[in-house]
């Protein structure tokens, strides 16, 4: 499977197992807490990190931006290409 695709197909899992962003009370939750599942039976992360081949930075990265922008893919950081830089 493509980066892309992967890192997608991870965000929808995650997003469906995911604590609500607001508490009891009405305020903000300031941590949010996700629910790990592989073939519809809750696991560990460990578990989850084995079974979608995936590392622990890169899931951690996967789950902030989802939590920033939501679920679409990632981009790299370069916004513009090298013919910018060489003009005069």
């Amino acid at each position: 499977m493509e980066k892309t695709a992967k890192d997608i197909y991870l965000m929808g899992k995650l997003q469906d197992d995911r604590s609500s962003d607001v508490t009891k009370r009405g305020m903000k939750r300031q941590r949010n807490r996700y629910t790990f599942k592989f073939s519809g039976k809750v696991v560990s992360r460990t578990t989850f990190h084995v079974c979608y081949d995936i590392g622990r930075s890169a899931l951690k990265g996967i789950m902030s931006h989802m939590l920033e922008h939501g679920v679409v893919p990632r981009k790299h950081g370069k916004k513009f290409t090298r013919d910018h830089m060489i003009e005069k």
